[in-house]
């Protein structure tokens, strides 16, 4: 009777010591599938191969990737949430919601925050200039993910 107690006792601690150290990982694809709050989605698409590399920053500071010819969307990263915060709120300080780029070329560039939907910044092209901050913040942005 004693050895079952102990038996019993042992199975319990066991239990116990694997539920305090599981925990649902923040980072993984279904949780970004699953998140529904602000985005800033940025990166580059054509060239010769006309690939697409294209990133997440979600508000709370979470960076993905979706790489060329890849379906796949990957963890990259954390960010302290304050700058991410900043990212989100020098788009609209510096007033990128209010630009209008739609000049793609061979290789193109794009930004886009799900704040503004159907609103995407695309450049690339030689049919009009872009604006010097937006390729400042676009540069900003590209230093995250190195």
């Amino acid at each position: 009777m004693k050895s079952l107690n102990i038996i019993s006792f042992s199975a319990l601690v066991v239990l116990i010591f694997c539920f305090t150290q599981c925990k649902t990982n923040e980072n993984t694809v279904s949780a970004f599938n699953e998140y529904d709050s602000l985005k800033l989605i940025f990166g580059n698409e054509g060239g010769f191969a006309g690939t697409r590399d294209e990133y997440h920053l979600l508000k709370d500071g979470r960076l993905y990737r979706k790489g060329p010819r890849s379906i796949d969307i990957t963890y990259v990263k954390t960010l302290d949430s304050k700058k991410a915060e900043q990212f989100f709120n020098s788009y609209e300080n510096l007033g990128l919601q209010n630009e209008i780029y739609k000049d793609p070329g061979n290789l193109s560039y794009f930004l886009e925050h799900s704040a503004y939907p159907g609103h995407i910044l695309t450049w690339g092209g030689e049919q009009k200039a872009v604006n010097q901050k937006v390729k400042s913040y676009y540069r900003a942005l590209l230093q995250l993910v190195k």
